[in-house]
């Protein structure tokens, strides 16, 4: 809300077209409806247009495999990227300062490299998330402020979830020992961008630099293995990321999804890559 609050105020500056979007999972029953009914009623008093859609998740059920939070994450974005008509369509989502510091850590704890604990990024495709500079106290105290109507999503305070239990268990723990750990979580997210964003380009310029040309299909080895070498010999193998960054690039396309097969069959230095790149 406080989001849609400032957007509303912005739009005739920055000359853009503002909708609200908003999707029921259909999971909290009476309280995910009045969560609903609180949008449309800001919306019509805003005269903002609002487009809904629900996803009667509780009635469906959830397909194996999933989770109950996975599956209504996969709905919601599939709603939302029904929105964009045209290339010009942005979806802006309301994740904030503490939501990228949960994330890192949640990747953290899975054991993710460089870009896992980049955490959310700022933009990704249609996506845009302009709050993630912003605190969760602070749009708190702005809504205040402004008073501005939101609501608590209950299902947040059930810590049978992972993420929840960072939320409310491991963040409180980490700002106990130093007040501002979000920002500095932060901080580090943005550094690890910087870095794995540095590495794909070096990456992408090694490829180019070992394909093979006159009639030749495939990469020189050695140039390409050259990495593993120079690694430096406290950092395991399978953790260096500008090799995995290499990897990642031959997975994008079918002939290098071919070749990164073939490496690792014929190379024992390549098979520690199968699990990090779940081939």
């Amino acid at each position: 809300m406080a989001m849609l609050t400032v957007l509303n105020a912005l739009k005739s500056k920055f000359g853009f077209e503002l909708k609200a979007a908003h999707f029921e999972h259909g999971l909290r029953g009476e309280a995910s409806r009045q969560d609903a009914k609180l949008v449309a009623d800001y919306c019509r008093k805003s005269n903002i247009e609002l487009v809904t859609d629900y996803g009667h998740i509780a009635k469906q059920g959830v397909p194996k495999g999933h989770s109950e939070e996975e599956w209504a994450r996969e709905k919601r974005y599939a709603f939302f990227q029904t929105l964009c008509t045209t290339p010009n369509v942005k979806v802006a989502t309301a994740h904030n300062k503490n939501d990228l510091a949960e994330t890192v850590l949640f990747h953290l704890a899975r054991g993710a490299g460089p870009r896992g604990v980049a955490g959310i990024p700022a933009e990704r495709g249609a996506f845009i998330r302009p709050m993630l500079a912003v605190s969760r106290a602070e749009i708190e105290a702005y809504c205040a402020e402004k008073s501005i109507p939101y609501s608590m999503d209950n299902s947040n305070d059930d810590t049978r979830y992972a993420r929840n239990r960072i939320r409310h268990e491991v963040i409180p723990a980490l700002v106990g020992v130093n007040s501002g750990a979000v920002k500095n979580i932060a901080r580090f997210s943005d550094t690890m961008r910087t870095l794995d964003t540095w590495l794909c380009s070096l990456a992408e310029a090694l490829m180019i630099a070992t394909e093979l040309h006159q009639g030749k299909w495939g990469y020189d080895r050695e140039f390409l293995l050259k990495p593993i070498s120079e690694a430096p010999p406290h950092l395991p193998r399978e953790h260096t990321p500008f090799l995995q960054a290499c990897l990642e690039m031959c997975w994008t396309q079918t002939k290098h999804r071919r070749f990164a097969r073939w490496q690792m069959g014929k190379d024992a230095r390549f098979r520690f890559l199968k699990n990090a790149l779940r081939l």
